[in-house]
């Protein structure tokens, strides 16, 4: 039920409902009903470009990449974890004896986190479960991805989670038991601010590590294609719309007690030249 409602109020559904709704409107208020048609067109129009999109996600993007300077300042050398959030699967992929496998925006944070786990030597938890209660868990499949094709070696799995809340707490619950009080977490630039809310609310030190930016003026190879009408960029109003109603519908709960060393590990993660993301950087 929950999908068919968000399928109805997200782009296109919503977009749909209102042509419908403008159609069966003009038959008793003419223009009322056109009015209502017009905004669904115009609405899916620019829910359709990357103008819109890119914007929109772009918009969403908090937090600066992760660099040497914050592991070395915070000390994350000890008592530390990487924290990767799983971003959904491909479900009974033909090409590989109908099993099921991560999709590409969970490969993309697998890939980045295990370059980290490498770098800095520090353990990785891989978080994600199985909303249908139907398959194998979402981490299982992370794992498998890291340990076959990645070669790097997974000592902590979090794979009862349904959304992003339940894998902050379980995963911090996780770590909290293998006396590991710093996460650095990996996930995509414009999830990132709704899931480190949610991991801060937690009590834990934690430390982004956003990756696949969108930037600020992406390059096209027309002036007018970012207007062009897109799967992409219908994909990216609906990936934003879908966030911004997540982090409003469901915020994260204020810690307890803000120390001064959170005060201070939040403002060594946004220097003053990168508290706006500016970059081009993709």
């Amino acid at each position: 039920m929950l999908d068919f409602l968000s399928a109805l109020f997200f782009p296109p559904g919503i977009n749909i409902v209102l042509l419908v709704l403008g159609f069966i409107v003009h038959h008793r208020w003419k223009w009322t009903g056109r009015l209502i048609m017009v905004l669904g067109i115009v609405s899916l129009y620019l829910f359709s470009t990357q103008a819109i999109g890119d914007r929109m996600l772009f918009n969403l993007q908090k937090y600066p990449a992760f660099n040497k300077d914050i592991f070395l300042n915070n000390h994350l050398d000890k008592n530390t974890a990487i924290v990767v959030l799983g971003g959904g699967r491909r479900r009974l992929a033909p090409e590989y004896d109908k099993e099921d496998i991560i999709n590409p925006m969970t490969m993309e944070r697998l890939r980045y986190a295990t370059i980290l786990s490498k770098t800095y030597k520090l353990p990785l938890l891989l978080s994600g479960g199985e909303p249908d209660n139907e398959a194998t868990p979402e981490a299982v499949l992370m794992n498998q991805f890291v340990v076959e094709e990645l070669h790097q070696a997974v000592p902590f799995l979090e794979a009862k989670s349904k959304n992003t809340r339940q894998s902050a707490k379980n995963a911090v619950d996780i770590l909290k038991q293998n006396n590991i009080s710093n996460v650095i977490l990996v996930t995509h630039a414009w999830h990132m601010k709704r899931a480190f809310a949610y991991f801060q609310a937690t009590g834990v030190n934690v430390y982004a590590a956003p990756m696949g930016f969108v930037p600020r003026k992406p390059f096209f190879s027309s002036k007018l294609k970012p207007f062009y009408p897109s799967a992409i960029g219908l994909l990216h109003s609906q990936l934003a719309i879908k966030e911004y109603a997540a982090y409003w519908w469901n915020p994260a709960k204020t810690p307890i007690k803000e120390t001064r060393e959170d005060n201070l590990q939040q403002k060594s993660q946004q220097p003053p030249q990168q508290q706006e993301i500016t970059t081009d950087e993709k």
